[in-house]
């Protein structure tokens, strides 16, 4: 959601601006892909003579495709409804360590759309298909490995996400960093649940904004998608 919030920036003119506030994800449909992959050049094939480097083993893979639906909430002065093509053309190749690809014009041309209030939003989305989910924040915050998995264990509908990074040491200015603050961090693990859609149909549109969205936040030990805090 940053990636895409930086590159639609990109294609506003100079005076405007806008913000990524939150989202909610929906997803369709998954086809999981099993592969074997060589392994890179790493053994010599002769160990006392000088001889070709070969491939030691096969390495599998567990790959999917997702076909998913993204509600951004989006903050800015302008009328976001009039830079649709930006939108599109914004959208970022890159998610998840694959490809993001919106749908074929073939399919859908009106695959992005825009809503000027919670109640048209929540007319469209309340009318998803029944086969898919909304991964949405989980109540529980688990701090150890055995927390999480107590937490797993009592609940078949929630399951372990990447939900961010926590700082090593303090951001500071390195030698041919990227930024001008770089600073080492490990993955930190959260919980997300499933939600039924009917569930989602069935109950308050208040409801479902105040379960269904993530945010990013950032402080100065990590930086973590988490869920939207009340007001």
């Amino acid at each position: 959601m940053h990636s895409y919030q930086r590159q639609f920036i990109e294609l506003l003119d100079a005076d405007q601006d806008c913000l990524f506030e939150s989202f909610a994800i929906f997803f369709r449909s998954e086809s999981r892909h099993y592969t074997a992959k060589l392994t890179e050049l790493s053994k010599p094939l002769h160990k006392r003579n000088v001889s070709p480097i070969k491939r030691t083993t096969l390495r599998s893979e567990h790959v999917a495709d997702l076909e998913f639906d993204m509600v951004i909430k989006v903050k800015s002065e302008a009328r976001v409804s009039d830079y649709i093509k930006a939108l599109k053309a914004a959208l970022p190749i890159n998610f998840a360590g694959g490809g993001l690809f919106p749908p074929e014009l073939n399919i859908s041309r009106n695959w992005l759309s825009t809503y000027p209030d919670r109640t048209s939003l929540f007319h469209r989305v309340s009318r998803l298909p029944s086969s898919g989910c909304w991964l949405i924040p989980a109540k529980e915050r688990p701090q150890t490995l055995p927390e999480l998995d107590a937490c797993l264990s009592a609940d078949p509908t929630q399951l372990p996400l990447h939900c961010g990074y926590a700082f090593l040491d303090h951001p500071k200015a390195r030698f041919n960093s990227l930024t001008k603050l770089h600073c080492y961090a490990e993955n930190v693990i959260g919980l997300g649940k499933r939600l039924n859609p009917v569930e989602v149909r069935w109950g308050k549109q208040d409801n479902f904004f105040r379960l269904a969205f993530w945010t990013l936040t950032e402080n100065d030990a990590a930086i973590l998608i988490e869920s939207v805090k009340e007001d």
